[in-house]
């Protein structure tokens, strides 16, 4: 797989996009579209792929034109992507057109790595996509889709399913939780797969920056403030369900505040090395989980400030697993 990269290579911002040789046509007329009025770099890495077909398939399935049939190297393509998002301090984007689009969502069921989906004219008559998003949860909760309104119109069969299934994708979506918008474009399949696709990247952007400037605002109230409660996973304690993981920190919740999962507000304390029952101290940072409905807070039990590095390192067991920010 050839990869191809444009814009700043330290942006804090990456864009991920599977392509094909056509592709790589309009690329930079994209690139150009997503980046018109942004203030923030961009890094935009394109994975051109040798087999559209198998390259982006998720298993098996027959062909529905052309006597091609649809292979299952999905898994590889998506490690190869993961190998090249190895800064875990960048928030990254995945999308696509077509096949790609269908592929960038199977990959948002796969890891909690990408912020946000850009699927667009994804296809989602793809046999047996749709049964599989409904029995497993999405990792990636900012998802953009769209279609032409003529694409349901097609002659072939199979394809013309894809008006029907893109509605049930969105409802499945919805469902789960996800940030969600599905769009409709005037025409079919194959108008304006450039300017689609740009515009799918610009939704999912925009999404990142208003939950940004929100969660900003919603940490400031509570960060200084004194907080006590329970520890549930004291220092040496395994987690309830991947029991390879060992907690390095106190770790417990705040009695009677409530998180966006419903349940009491999740805490990692600071300041001591030994196994805790219960704890009060100051909340000095919050990180906000992109990719969950949960944030956790950083309490201090002697009010000791910590530096980024240092908080980042001591969660980070457990955090690596998730796309988020620290606020101060």
């Amino acid at each position: 797989m050839e990869i191809i990269e444009y814009g700043n290579r330290n942006a804090d911002t990456v864009l991920l996009q599977p392509v094909d040789g056509h592709d790589l046509y309009f690329i930079e007329d994209e690139i150009s579209v997503i980046r018109k009025g942004l203030e923030e770099d961009l890094r935009f890495i394109a994975f051109r792929v040798s087999d559209w077909n198998r390259d982006l398939s998720p298993w098996n399935a027959p062909a529905v034109f052309g006597g091609y049939d649809f292979g299952c190297g999905a898994s590889e393509t998506l490690e190869q992507i993961i190998k090249v998002c190895d800064d875990r301090s960048k928030s990254y984007f995945i999308g696509g057109y077509s096949l790609a689009g269908l592929f960038s969502l199977w990959a948002a069921y796969q890891t909690g790595l990408f912020r946000g989906v850009a699927a667009a004219s994804p296809s989602v008559w793809f046999p047996g996509f749709t049964e599989y998003i409904g029995s497993h949860g999405i990792k990636s909760r900012c998802v953009y889709l769209s279609l032409g309104d003529k694409e349901e119109k097609a002659r072939n069969k199979v394809m013309a399913t894809v008006g029907e299934k893109i509605r049930e994708t969105y409802k499945i979506l919805k469902e789960q939780k996800a940030d969600c918008i599905l769009e409709w474009n005037d025409g079919g399949h194959f108008k304006e797969a450039g300017p689609r696709t740009a515009r799918a990247f610009r939704w999912v952007l925009a999404r990142k920056q208003q939950k940004t400037e929100f969660a900003g605002g919603m940490m400031k109230s509570v960060i200084g403030t004194l907080v006590k409660g329970i520890i549930d996973r004291p220092v040496g304690s395994h987690h309830p369900e991947y029991t390879e993981m060992i907690y390095p920190v106190n770790y417990g919740y705040v009695e009677g505040v409530f998180a966006g999962d419903g349940a009491e507000q999740d805490v990692y304390v600071l300041g001591t090395d030994r196994p805790l029952l219960a704890f009060e101290g100051k909340v000095i940072a919050v990180f906000h989980r992109f990719n969950d409905d949960e944030d956790k807070w950083i309490v201090s039990l002697d009010g000791k400030d910590y530096t980024d590095a240092e908080i980042l390192e001591k969660i980070g067991f457990q955090e690596k697993y998730f796309e988020g920010k620290l606020f101060r």
